[in-house]
């Protein structure tokens, strides 16, 4: 039987939200929510504060023991006090769309709504910029020495602090190829999970997690069985999370090895204590890194799909937060967990069957036994249905009789009174199909990002493409398509929009013929 832990508090949100973050010193949460503000409280929920700021909230980090770095997604970069006072501003004119703040505080990385990389130092003083657009992964080491960035193009460039190149890794082959996850270890070494897209050369594999020293040296590569879609970093290694659900425990000089499976795709990874946390669907799962068995050491089932995941500096809180994607429900809570709770067994609740309440059990005495006859009409009336009397009584076919008769009396084969009139391979397929308990969801493919010029009337025409989404058990049968106020503004796979200059952010939900859905987002830029 799973075992579970219980929140040790809830707090309640009224918008979609944009991130999560603990203060350094554990004693403050701070989280955004779309098109409405940044919020502050005690870790708790009490005494929550609201952060005026222009602008929809985006990403957020931690900084300090008492400060948080915000980003507007459509605005401009602040550091803030635990206070909800904001200390400075960065001016980002496309918005902000990703965050890493190294663990020592003191280099700031940001990708903005261009996707162009900004480097900061806890002052907010400006370290680089790139030119270089299409970034779409950034990542920091521990010592705020370095950073790391990945374009479209399977491209993967290391900076110093200064924003001057490291070294670049570049796709091996003419084949395209796509950079699936990048992260940090422990040890400095940076991890890159690709994905070839085209037939792979003879020597290589079309999915592969990298090893890449600091100083620009590839010195391992594993082969994988399905796309990496996360990586966290451990003591001696680091965790890979597959689109199949396989968790993977992976380290140089070593094949990676499964040491877990969730049912559907991982949302969020992240490592506690060397321990692992596993967002995957509705759920979050504790997996030990010694001694696992069948079952995590905890789970959690949280009220949306699991997508913000946030760990204080301690280790011992947790917070997850995430949405239903149903139109119809209250926006669902954050959940403050203690990483170190005795779990319980969860328990299963068992109800009345109404179906069966009216029968009477079996009590133990005796049962009178009487035999009966294929020629004892009066007893073998007894037994049957009303329908099934009258179906005898008005002339029914003899052979129908015949068939209902030998079987009540044992004498006749249910294959042999169904012939050919019962396909066995259909009965068969169709009872494997009752079976089937899972369903994979499907993947929703907003398309790439897009930079489009301003026309002379003022506006801009945009085509969104969600062709690309997929199921892989079964087919798409819904698109949905929403602009930031969760405004839905089409539902096929291809729609075109006009748009003012600005950045503009839009969702794609897909559904799949058994219900399950998922959500993509793109970004256009109208100059």
């Amino acid at each position: 039987m799973p075992s579970v832990i219980d929140p040790v508090a809830t707090i309640a949100t009224s918008a979609l939200l944009s991130g999560i973050a603990f203060s350094g010193d554990g004693e403050y949460i701070a989280w955004g929510e779309v098109e409405e503000s940044f919020h502050l409280a005690n870790v708790d929920g009490s005494n929550k504060i609201t952060i005026e700021t222009d602008g929809a909230p985006g990403p957020i980090a931690a900084l300090s023991k008492d400060r948080f770095i915000i980003g507007m997604s459509d605005g401009d970069l602040h550091m803030i006090s635990t206070d909800g006072e904001i200390i400075w501003s960065h001016e980002v004119a496309s918005g902000c769309d990703l965050l890493e703040v190294s663990k020592s505080g003191g280099l700031i990385a940001l990708i903005d709504g261009g996707r162009r990389l900004h480097l900061l130092d806890s002052h907010g003083r400006i370290l680089f910029t790139s030119k270089d657009s299409e970034l779409n992964f950034v990542v920091v080491d521990r010592t705020g020495r370095c950073v790391a960035v990945a374009d479209d193009h399977g491209n993967v460039t290391v900076y110093d602090r200064t924003g001057e190149t490291r070294f670049t890794r570049q796709p091996s082959g003419s084949v395209a190829e796509r950079i699936t996850a990048i992260a940090y270890q422990a040890d400095g070494n940076l991890v890159i999970a690709k994905e070839t897209l085209g037939l792979a050369a003879n020597d290589e594999n079309e999915l592969e997690a990298e090893w890449w020293t600091p100083l620009g040296n590839k010195i391992w590569t594993a082969e994988l069985s399905a796309r990496c879609d996360a990586i966290t970093s451990h003591s001696r290694g680091c965790w890979l999370a597959q689109y199949d659900g396989r968790i993977l425990k992976a380290s140089i000089d070593k094949e990676p090895e499964q040491i877990w499976k969730s049912t559907y795709s991982v949302q969020c990874l992240a490592t506690i204590n060397d321990d692992l946390l596993v967002a995957s669907w509705f759920n979050l799962f504790r997996i030990p890194d010694k001694g696992m068995e069948d079952e995590p050491a905890w789970q959690v089932e949280h009220a949306g799909i699991v997508e913000h995941l946030a760990i204080n500096e301690a280790g011992d809180r947790i917070a997850i937060g995430g949405e239903d994607q149903n139109d119809y429900t209250d926006s669902e809570p954050i959940l403050i967990l203690d990483a170190n709770a005795t779990p319980r067994e969860m328990e299963v609740v068992h109800q009345d069957d109404p179906w069966t309440a009216d029968l009477q059990m079996d009590d133990g005495s005796e049962v009178e036994e009487i035999d009966i006859y294929a020629d004892d009409q009066t007893a073998i009336s007894g037994l049957l249905t009303e329908e099934e009397r009258g179906q005898i009584e008005s002339g029914g076919s003899e052979q129908s009789q015949s068939n209902l008769l030998a079987m009540l009396s044992g004498d006749l084969d249910i294959e042999e009174m169904a012939g050919s009139q019962i396909d066995t391979d259909l009965l068969l397929s169709g009872l494997e199909e009752e079976s089937k308990i899972t369903n994979i969801p499907p993947v929703s493919d907003a398309g790439f990002d897009q930079i489009i010029e301003l026309g002379k009337d003022g506006t801009a025409t945009a085509l969104l493409d969600g062709s690309k989404s997929f199921d892989p058990d079964g087919m798409v049968v819904g698109w949905t398509w929403k602009d930031r106020s969760g405004k839905t503004i089409g539902e096929t796979d291809k729609i075109k929009v006009k748009l003012n200059v600005g950045t503009h952010h839009f969702e794609l939900t897909v559904k799949d013929n058994d219900g399950a859905t998922t959500t993509d987002t793109t970004t256009v830029i109208v100059e």
